[in-house]
């Protein structure tokens, strides 16, 4: 318990220290690419203006979080208050490490060295300060590890199983974790093993499979594996958005050419209202109330009046 409470509160410091520099930073004032769509994404699911056709090209786990967020806190509030709780869970996971480190190390020492080693770290603080989904996915990464690493037992381990589930569900490379469980019946012995892997595996396969027939209202169709591929996929000359979307629904804008466009065609086409302007994967300039302001207000392109 010391160890737990001690690294809780060493990341709650760091993240309050954390919090006021990011509201004075020029580079958390701006949004990046990646956290307009996860932004425009959960407003879609809110039915709220600004938003982005939720068509399956990345899982709806992490912008579901957002959306609840949103809900509770509102339109305008909404981001701050998603970006609390990512701190929030970013305190929690801290507490998982050192208690991970603990039992593994069967040290005290071992475990508060371990939690206040991820309390001062950088990179889990820029995440946990944009609207991406890395700090939802290394919480449920950690969450599944502390619950494996503990007492063996068919139940605990359908709970990772379905925790592994849900973490594919957010991104689609934590299927790859299940890859443990099929190895688990090597070092533990006997039919136990297997009834164990056995147990988390359908609960993996069925949190996975209930999690992708929940989006089809939104994906208009059935998208058991998204086709996410990074930023570079979804950059302004990438098509694979677009040929993912047209493959799947019918409300996508025509596919744009990869050519540069000029300056004046960039700035018409900024300035253009409505969806049939917008592409995919960015937020539609709409306005009233829901619609996206401060750092997530739609911005014209450099050098457009």
């Amino acid at each position: 318990m010391r160890v737990a409470l001690w690294s809780g509160a060493v990341a709650v410091v760091v993240r309050l220290v954390a919090a006021v520099q990011e509201v004075r930073s020029a580079f958390f004032g701006f949004a990046i690419l990646d956290e307009r769509y996860y932004d425009g994404v959960a407003r879609t699911l809110l039915g709220w203006p600004g938003g982005v056709l939720a068509d399956g090209f990345r899982p709806l786990g992490y912008p579901g979080l957002l959306a609840a967020v949103y809900g509770f806190a509102g339109p305008d509030a909404g981001p701050a208050a998603a970006i609390l709780v990512q701190h929030l869970l970013g305190t929690a996971t801290g507490v998982l490490v050192a208690l991970c480190a603990r039992r593994w190390a069967r040290s005290e020492a071992a475990g508060l060295a371990a939690g206040l080693l991820w309390a001062l770290a950088g990179p889990p603080l820029f995440f946990e300060g944009q609207l991406l989904a890395t700090t939802l996915f290394t919480f449920l990464t950690f969450l599944q590890v502390f619950i494996v690493t503990g007492p063996v037992g068919a139940s605990r381990r359908a709970l990772a199983g379905g925790l592994t589930g849900l973490l594919a569900r957010v991104r689609p490379n934590g299927l790859l974790l299940g890859v443990a469980y099929l190895v688990a019946p090597l070092w533990e012995k006997g039919r136990r093993g297997f009834r164990l892997a056995a147990a988390a595996l359908l609960a993996l396969v069925a949190v996975y499979l209930a999690g992708s027939l929940v989006e089809v209202p939104w994906t208009q169709a059935w998208v058991p594996l998204s086709a996410s591929g990074g930023s570079t996929s979804i950059s302004a000359t990438s098509e694979a958005p677009m040929a993912w979307c047209h493959a799947r629904t019918s409300r996508c804008p025509p596919p744009s050419h990869t050519s540069t466009p000029s300056k004046r065609g960039r700035c018409r086409s900024s300035s253009a209202p409505g969806p049939d302007r917008a592409r995919p994967w960015e937020p539609h300039r709409a306005t009233g109330s829901g619609a996206p302001s401060g750092r997530f207000a739609p911005v014209p392109p450099a050098g457009c009046a």
